[in-house]
């Protein structure tokens, strides 16, 4: 069994190093891991304007002036069914080598919509989220405080890096799903 995953670990390589290769190809430039989550955050921002035309904005995360966090605030588009929607991206290099270079980085979208759940709904919400979280698509909902939080989260390595058109789809698939959560919330009795 281990030489099978050893074979589907290579083989996922040498697919995404050619990906990356056709990516850069066509003037698309990769997202690489990087040491420097300041870079890194500075780059997603300028692939948001770049190929979405959205405005990021950077905040620093506590004192560390190194540590940025992406912010975007979308207005609600009553005729798309888009309430207004917050999300954030997060970086974090999750594995190092032996001379302590990145291996692995993660990628984290999150967004929240202002809607506003029924009260005395905890365990309903919980219900939702779990059957939510069951179906096939490529995003994961869950219950923080009195918001309902869509995920993705993507992971770069070292030998195979995503192309900013990849983060540009990414990014813009957690925000497209919320229309569908909302009327899912509605149908469910979970929104006001």
């Amino acid at each position: 069994m281990l030489k099978n995953f050893r074979f589907l670990m290579l083989a996922l390589g040498l697919i995404a190093a050619v990906s990356s290769a056709h990516g850069a190809e066509n003037g698309t430039a990769a997202i690489t891991v990087t040491n420097s989550l300041k870079d890194i955050e500075i780059q997603l921002a300028r692939v948001l304007k770049d190929h979405l035309n959205i405005n990021a904005n950077l905040s620093i995360r506590g004192d560390d002036s190194e540590d940025l966090v992406l912010k975007v605030l979308f207005n609600n588009n009553p005729e798309t069914g888009y309430p207004q929607i917050n999300a954030v991206i997060d970086t974090r290099v999750i594995t190092f080598d032996n001379e302590k270079n990145p291996v692995n980085q993660v990628i984290s979208i999150a967004s929240y919509a202002a809607i506003t759940l029924m009260p005395d709904t905890d365990m309903q919400r919980l219900e939702w989220v779990n059957n939510w979280n069951r179906r096939s698509v490529p995003l994961t909902v869950y219950v923080a405080g009195d918001r309902i939080v869509a995920t993705n989260k993507l992971l770069l390595t070292a030998k195979a890096p995503m192309t900013e058109g990849q983060f540009a789809a990414y990014f813009s698939n957690t925000v497209r799903y919320w229309p569908a959560l909302v009327k899912d919330l509605k149908n469910s009795g979970l929104v006001e």
